[in-house]
């Protein structure tokens, strides 16, 4: 995957985000238009928080280390290429739990969430380029 793509996984990830923090309140949970409303925003100030926050601090961190303190540049730069891997692996394995506890206790409505385990992983990955490209 390039920086590209990753926009433009990005990109569709948001429209879908949009649609479903809409239809989402709108059809699984109860309470008036008002609380619906406020989901479907914190659903995507959620989504977008997530992967802007993991995109672009681990590579701002890093730039700056390596303006200000260069000695220390190779381990910060290891030190945040791991964190970028594991917040893809975390990300993939919190998916996978999360959509198993949806299912076994039937709690359908927390669904709308899962597009943010999209957003850390995509995150992770762009931050992970970034990282090694710079």
């Amino acid at each position: 995957m390039t920086s590209v793509s990753i926009s433009y996984y990005y990109k569709w990830s948001s429209l879908v985000t949009f649609i479903v923090s809409i239809m989402g309140p709108l059809v699984l949970i109860e309470g008036t238009l008002v609380e619906k409303f406020w989901m479907a925003l914190l659903v995507n100030l959620q989504f977008h928080f997530a992967f802007q926050f993991l995109s672009r601090l681990p590579y701002g961190i890093y730039k700056r280390i390596e303006r200000e303190n260069p000695g220390t540049k190779i381990p910060a730069y290891k030190i945040l290429n791991i964190f970028s891997w594991i917040m893809m692996i975390f990300s993939t394995i919190g998916f996978v739990g999360f959509l198993n506890s949806v299912m076994a206790h039937r709690q359908y409505e927390q669904l709308m969430v899962t597009m943010t385990f999209i957003a850390i992983f995509l995150g992770g990955y762009s931050s992970y380029l970034k990282l090694r490209e710079g």
